[in-house]
């Protein structure tokens, strides 16, 4: 059996000393700001059909949304 290059052997971790020092950057600790930006996701409880029209009168009434 031939000696595989990556399984079995340790990873070198670039992020290692952030982590253990905590200065690591997480998703939590960006701050976008006001521009950021957030959809919602609606799937039709139909397999294959055709959308006719959608209503976003009520989401567009809300405040905040562009």
């Amino acid at each position: 059996m031939r000696e595989l290059k990556y399984v079995g052997k340790n990873a070198i971790r670039i992020d290692g000393l952030e982590k253990i020092t905590g200065a690591a950057k997480y998703v939590d600790d960006l701050d976008f700001g006001p521009s950021l930006l957030y959809i919602a996701v609606l799937e039709s409880p139909y397999a294959h059909a055709k959308i006719k029209s959608i209503d976003t009168s009520e989401a567009e009434n809300m405040p905040g949304v562009r």
